[in-house]
């Protein structure tokens, strides 16, 4: 126990060991400047003393912010010249006062130059290629940054005269961190994809230089221009014939994609070769800290890392706020570091919150409902940074809130990001989070941390881990339904207590929590929680019958599919006191006979503890339901859902009470030498059970055109609900050549009365759930998304109007021709309902389905 207070009380030090925040529990070279620096596997900042550094900043900490078109003036800047006499520097001090007591150690993209020299460190930001863009282009600069042209011998002059101006100046200033070379050039083209950049250089004219190096590129690839011709599917007499054209209709295939490839990596090379020379010739003292790419790039993560001492990125991704973990992110940035085999830096991530007065409907990030589940993701995100060996620094989007009416027409951000709000008021629960995660950072990074599991290896027995190495004294929870008691436990340094409970003979909901409080410093709280039904033998009374245990809160259908009980032909429910349960198979292999590939389909009834259902095999009184081949279905309850034509339209209506809410579509994102989103062209085959209690219909929906494809989606009906469920379960490559399934969209398009164009996305998305509505009518369409989906949601109109019901799955499963990918996730919920007296009714929808019956099957 000394060992481990000494441990704490110097790592709770670590703000104090250098005068820049770094930390005095680990030493590096001490060079005068921020640099890297890989110690005891770990990558490290290391600041100008020495100290062991990892970078915790926050963008646009700047008087200016944020300038709306719509008033004619910034808001937040003008509401801070009232409260602090229009004095920048009384204004600068308040503002990195309060950062450094939330934790925050550096001032990152687009700071005042008035909040320099108070006690943070600064990253510089110099925009090279972007604004070399806005004069000569492979990517035209537009409403974004472009991408430069960066074989006119004029981008090196541009870059060198840039450099002089502002790095030079800077070179032997210490509290300088580093330097930003752009953000978020389009490494994309115009929605091209990893070669999107190489297609945008075909569509220039034969005086562009980067359409010259293009060709002369594939000139030295190909010996002459049939050659080309055939590997390409192009038709071209001469070079000078391509070099003139600005159409190829080039073939999508391998080989195209990977010619088009080696240009932008081409481009890759020139850009960061001829930037970074130029700023370490202006100044040689200080860091390159890459140019912020746009969540994923093209594959040229080496070429940054071998250029830039940092790659930086900017990533807007998910949070399952369910088991707190978060969605792919440990997996991109692992991915991305091996590619780059530099230290990485996150420098924009961040997660809206929906309730503070704001639209929050334009610009990146998962929504969330409140500031607690903002805290709860940021918690998740700061410290999966702190703890990935290959992190040195992050970068929270943002100091403050967006204008309510936006930024601009051609830029129309309008969420709440800040840390502060429009009138420079810290969000208080959220800036408390950040306040303690920020100050876990050196004690994360380090290793130097408790990490507590629970799990219960048989229904009695509570087992908790530590796979940490400090040990930890906490306190433990345990609810058995409903039931709760308190208990204290200490648990070794990679070792484990266990802990006995009373669980009685019967099924049982069991619920245990350690450390339920958060007082210890860890670095996933997601698995310190355990929630299961147990079943302890209740002797011969269930002597060889599986046990269904239900939980169920009110009168609710239960799928159960066969596969999880035992291989058996019979199949009868009965109840605790042996009465009969009247049961359904929906025969979904086309067998006629009761298999594994089944689902059984009962009804349960509503109980406080959880209910026994006694599976007996001895014999058979459950329905087997067999599916119809339809050309079209009409299913009528509370919604209706109707098919009648042959288009590749899943649901061609959606009513509710009568009124027309919209239509069911599905969407594929493919790739292969660009991106397209395809949409199917026809129905090919839909089969339909009508059970007593549920409706099922699968459909399979075929693209003829481009690349091809057949998706196979499943659609739950329940006549007293105001859901359906949705289900991607396959799809399949029909085409002849190879393609990548980027993603799948559920996609519930909106004519709410009839037309869309009175139709509004009230959440856009926000913990999973998007809705249409309007106003007018007073009806909502939308979908409720659960983490376990992996489904991303965010509802948009496009300035034409269009909506995008962008509700998806990202897979990024590469098919070769006849290949299938199979849907393995819980179903989506498509939902209407009347916002007349509940402005917000998905919500009440939403506690319905989270509120569905728990089961677990208990085998004999």
């Amino acid at each position: 126990m000394l060992r481990l207070l000494f441990i704490l009380s110097v790592l709770s030090a670590a703000a104090n060991g250098s005068q820049y925040g770094g930390w005095s529990g680990l030493s590096g070279k001490k060079t005068g400047f921020f640099h890297v620096e890989r110690l005891d596997g770990r990558w490290w900042c290391i600041d100008p003393t020495g100290a062991a550094f990892f970078a915790i900043g926050t963008d646009h900490v700047n008087y200016n912010v944020h300038w709306c078109e719509a008033l004619g003036y910034a808001p937040y800047a003008q509401n801070i010249r009232k409260k602090y006499n229009n004095d920048e520097s009384a204004w600068a001090k308040s503002a990195t006062d309060r950062l450094k007591q939330w934790n925050f150690n550096v001032l990152g993209a687009n700071n005042s130059p008035s909040t320099r020299n108070r006690g943070m460190a600064y990253m510089g930001f110099l925009g090279m290629g972007s604004e070399y863009a806005g004069k000569d282009s492979i990517v035209e600069k537009v409403y974004w940054t472009g991408f430069p042209n960066v074989f006119n011998p004029a981008f090196a002059e541009f870059c060198r005269q840039k450099a002089d101006k502002e790095c030079a100046p800077a070179k032997d200033d210490p509290w300088l961190f580093g330097w930003f070379i752009d953000n978020e050039l389009e490494w994309f083209g115009k929605g091209g994809g990893d070669v999107g950049i190489a297609t945008e250089a075909v569509k220039l004219p034969a005086t562009h230089e980067a359409k010259k190096a293009l060709v002369e590129l594939l000139k030295g690839k190909y010996s002459d221009i049939g050659k080309f011709n055939s590997a390409w599917g192009t038709s071209f007499g001469s070079w000078d014939d391509a070099l003139g054209s600005v159409a190829w209709n080039e073939k999508a295939n391998e080989k195209v994609t990977a010619d088009k490839l080696e240009f932008v990596r081409l481009c890759a090379d020139r850009y960061f070769a001829i930037a970074t020379a130029a700023i370490r010739k202006a100044d040689p003292n200080h860091m390159i800290i890459g140019c912020r790419f746009a969540g994923n790039a093209p594959p040229i993560w080496d070429i940054a890392g071998k250029y830039c001492d940092i790659v930086s990125l900017n990533y807007y991704g998910q949070v399952d706020l369910d088991t707190l973990k978060p969605i792919n992110l440990v997996e991109d940035l692992t991915r991305w570091h091996k590619d780059a085999k530099r230290p990485l830096m996150l420098t924009e991530w961040s997660f809206p919150a929906l309730d503070a007065g704001l639209p929050s409907k334009h610009g990146a990030g998962m929504r969330v409902r409140t500031q607690a589940d903002k805290a709860k993701c940021f918690e998740v995100y700061q410290k999966t940074f702190f703890r990935l060996p290959f992190m040195v620094g992050s970068d929270y989007f943002m100091w403050v809130d967006e204008p309510v009416l936006g930024i601009a027409k051609t830029f129309p951000e309008d969420s709440n990001y800040g840390l502060v709000d429009v009138n420079d008021d810290p969000w208080k629960l959220f800036t408390e989070a950040v306040t303690r995660v920020n100050a876990q950072a050196y004690q994360i990074h380090s290793g130097k941390t408790s990490e507590l599991s629970i799990e219960s290896p048989d229904p009695r027995t509570l087992k908790i881990r530590n796979t940490g190495v400090v040990s930890a004294k906490t306190s433990l929870s345990i609810r058995i339904d409903g039931k709760d008691s308190e208990w204290t436990v200490s648990v070794p340094a990679r070792g484990e207590s266990i802990v006995e409970a009373d669980v009685p003979p019967g099924v049982h909901y069991l619920e245990a929590a350690v450390d339920p409080e958060g007082k210890l410093v860890e670095i996933n709280r997601g698995d310190n929680r355990l929630a299961k039904m147990v079943y302890v033998s209740e002797g011969a009374a269930s002597r060889g019958k599986a046990i269904i245990g239900v939980l169920a809160s009110s009168e609710s259908v239960v799928s159960v599919p066969l596969s999880r009980l035992p291989k058996n032909s019979g199949l009868r429910l009965l109840d605790s006191a042996g009465k009969e349960i009247p049961a359904e198979v929906f025969d979904l292999d086309g067998s006629r006979t009761i298999t594994p590939a089944d689902e059984l389909i009962f009804q349960a009834q509503p109980s406080p503890k959880p209910a026994a259902i006694y599976v007996d095999f001895n014999s058979n009184s459950a329905k087997l339901v067999t599916a119809r081949t339809v050309e079209s279905f009409d299913l009528s309850g509370k919604l209706r859902l109707a098919k009648n034509t042959g288009s590749g339209t899943a649901i061609d209506l959606v009513e509710m009470g009568g009124i027309h809410m919209g239509s069911f579509e599905v969407l594929m994102q493919q790739v292969a030498g660009g991106t397209w989103w395809q949409r199917p062209n026809k129905v090919k085959s839909i089969r339909l059970w009508e059970g007593s209690l549920i409706k099922r219909v699968e459909i399979i929906m075929s693209n003829t055109e481009g690349l091809t494809y057949d998706a196979t989606y499943a659609f739950e009906f329940y006549p007293d609900r105001q859901w359906f469920a949705a289900r991607f379960l396959s799809l399949t490559n029909t085409d002849s050549r190879p393609w990548t399934l980027g993603s799948y969209f559920y996609y519930p398009l909106s004519a709410i009365g009839g037309d869309s164009k009175d139709d509004d996305a009230d959440p856009p998305g926000a913990g999973g759930v998007a809705a249409w509505t309007n106003a007018k009518v007073g009806a909502a369409y939308g979908i409720i998304a659960r983490p376990a989906t992996g489904v991303q949601v965010y509802f948009w109109k496009d300035e034409a109007g269009g909506e995008h019901s962008d509700a998806r799955a990202q897979i990024d499963k590469p098919l070769k021709p006849g290949e299938t990918c199979l849907g393995k996730t819980p179903p989506a919920y498509i939902f209407c309902a009347s916002t007349k007296h509940d402005p917000q009714p998905w919500r009440s929808i939403e506690l319905g389905i989270e509120s569905l019956p728990k089961w677990e099957v208990f085998k004999p």
